[in-house]
C-alpha cells in the first residue's frame, strides 16, 4: 500500500517546506497542484519551484538493521547486558546441577498374529475369527490397560510413596552439594487408612534402627530393619535405609486407582519403525525402578498372552469335539441313503472302502493334534531354527501331505 499525500500550493513556501519535511517520512509520493488562474479567475504565473525541494531527508528502511546503532545501544547498557547473561548463566547451571535427573527405561515387543501360534487349528480360522486379536492398536490398549498395569502396582508396591524431608526451598540442594544421601525402601503389608500418613526417622544407621512417628511427629513406634512391625493402623517391613541420624522421610500410601493411573500416564507406548513392533519407554528418579517396572509390565503382558492362547486351544478342542459326533452321525445317516441307492440301482458296494477312509482321515487328524500340543511344548525349550523343531515340521508336513491326499 502506498501514501499520497495531495495539496494546493499558492505561494507558501514556508508552509510546505515545512509540511514536506515533517511528512516525508510517512508519505511515499507528494502530489502538489499549482494553477495559473486565481480562485477570482484572474491570470497568474506559476511559481512553484521543485529544485528547492529536491534534497529531502533520505528514507529509512524499516527492513535494514543500523549496526553501529545497535553497538552503541549495547555499549551504553553494557552493564545491564552483562548482568543479564551473568544470571541466566548461573541460572541454567544451578537448573542443570541440582534439578532430579530421570531414568528412561525402553523396550521393544513383537506383535505376533494369534491365529498363526495355534498352527495345530489353522485349517479351522475361519471359525476362529472371533476370538483372535491381531490389530497393534489393540495391544496398545491392552498393555495400558488397568488390569494389566494394576498387578505391577501391587506386584513393586507402587502405592507407597517414601519422601526424603528436607529444609524448606533450600534444603534439598544444600544436600545434593554436601553429597548427603537419603533413601528408604519398605513395603507394607497391611494399611488401613490410605489417607494418612506417619514419619520414619534414621536413628542409628549402623544398628538399623530408626523411629516411627505420628503425623504430629510423636513417637509411636520403634523398629528395626528387614524386623516386620506391626501397629493398629499398618503392617510394613523396612528393607533399605539410608541417611544420617535424625533424616526424616514422609511414609503415605495412595489409593491403588491412583497408583493405577500414575503409572499409565508415565508409560508410553508408540509404534516401532517395522510393523508389528511396538515400542516402550517408562521414567523414573531410580533406573533400577525403571527396569522393574518395565519388565514388570512385559512379564504380565506375556504371561496374559500364553494364558489366552491356551484358552483358545481349550476351546478349539471343545468345538472340535463337539462337531466330530455330529459329523459322524451326519456321515452314518450319509451311508445309510447312499448304500439304499445302490441297492436300488444295484451299484456295487464300497462301505468298506470309504470306511476304512474315514478311520485313516480320523487318526491322521488325531496324530495333527497332538502335534500341535507338543509344538508348544518345543518352543518353550528351542528356537525354530533347532534341529529337533525342524524334525518335528517335517513330521507334521508330511501328516498334512496325507491328510490332503485322503
Amino acid at each position: 500500500m502506498k501514501i499520497y499525500d495531495c495539496f494546493m500550493y499558492f505561494d507558501e513556501e514556508v508552509v510546505v517546506d515545512v509540511r514536506l519535511h515533517t511528512l516525508n517520512e510517512f508519505v511515499d509520493y507528494f502530489v502538489i497542484v499549482e494553477s495559473s488562474f486565481t480562485h477570482k479567475g484572474d491570470p497568474r504565473r506559476l511559481k512553484f519551484n521543485h529544485k528547492k525541494f529536491e534534497k529531502l531527508p533520505q528514507k529509512k528502511n524499516p527492513d535494514e538493521v543500523d549496526l553501529k546503532q545497535l553497538l552503541i545501544l549495547v555499549i551504553d547498557h553494557k552493564f545491564l547486558v552483562i548482568g543479564v547473561t551473568v544470571f541466566f548463566a548461573f541460572a541454567g547451571f544451578f537448573y542443570s546441577y541440582f534439578s532430579t535427573p530421570l531414568y528412561n527405561a525402553e523396550a521393544l515387543i513383537q506383535i505376533e498374529d494369534k491365529d498363526s501360534r495355534a498352527s495345530g487349528f489353522s485349517n479351522f480360522s475361519a471359525f476362529f475369527k472371533g476370538l483372535s486379536r491381531n490389530s497393534t492398536e489393540a495391544e496398545k490398549e491392552i498393555l495400558k490397560s488397568k488390569k494389566l498395569l494394576k498387578k505391577t502396582v501391587i506386584d513393586l508396591d507402587l502405592q507407597t510413596v517414601v519422601q526424603p524431608q528436607y529444609f524448606p526451598i533450600f534444603g534439598k540442594y544444600l544436600a545434593k552439594v554436601t553429597g548427603e544421601k537419603a533413601r528408604a525402601e519398605l513395603k507394607f503389608l497391611t494399611f488401613e487408612n490410605s489417607s494418612s500418613y506417619f514419619f520414619l526417622e534414621v536413628k542409628d544407621l549402623e544398628k538399623g534402627e530408626f523411629n516411627i512417628l505420628d503425623e504430629n511427629k510423636e513417637l509411636i513406634e520403634k523398629g528395626k530393619i528387614l524386623q516386620r512391625i506391626v501397629h493398629k493402623n499398618f503392617t510394613l517391613e523396612v528393607k533399605e535405609l539410608l541417611g544420617t541420624s535424625g533424616t526424616l522421610f514422609k511414609v503415605s500410601k495412595k489409593p491403588l486407582s491412583s497408583a493405577v493411573n500414575l503409572l499409565r500416564s508415565q508409560l508410553t507406548i508408540s509404534g516401532g519403525k517395522r510393523k508389528g513392533i511396538l515400542n516402550l519407554s517408562y521414567q523414573s528418579e531410580s533406573p533400577q525402578k525403571s527396569k522393574k517396572v518395565l519388565k514388570s509390565i512385559i512379564d504380565h503382558y506375556i504371561l496374559q498372552n500364553k494364558k489366552e492362547s491356551q484358552e483358545r486351544i481349550i476351546t478349539g478342542i471343545k468345538f472340535l469335539e463337539n462337531q466330530i459326533p455330529k459329523i459322524e452321525k451326519n456321515l452314518i445317516v450319509a451311508e445309510e441313503k447312499l448304500e439304499g441307492y445302490r441297492e436300488k440301482k444295484e451299484v456295487i458296494d464300497l462301505g468298506f472302502e470309504g470306511k476304512h477312509i474315514l478311520e485313516s482321515f480320523v487318526k491322521i487328524r488325531s496324530q495333527i493334534h497332538e502335534l500341535s500340543f507338543k509344538e508348544f511344548d518345543l518352543l518353550k525349550h528351542f528356537t525354530k531354527k533347532h534341529p529337533a523343531y525342524l524334525s518335528f515340521l517335517e513330521k507334521k508336513k508330511n501328516l498334512l501331505k496325507r491328510q490332503r491326499e485322503i
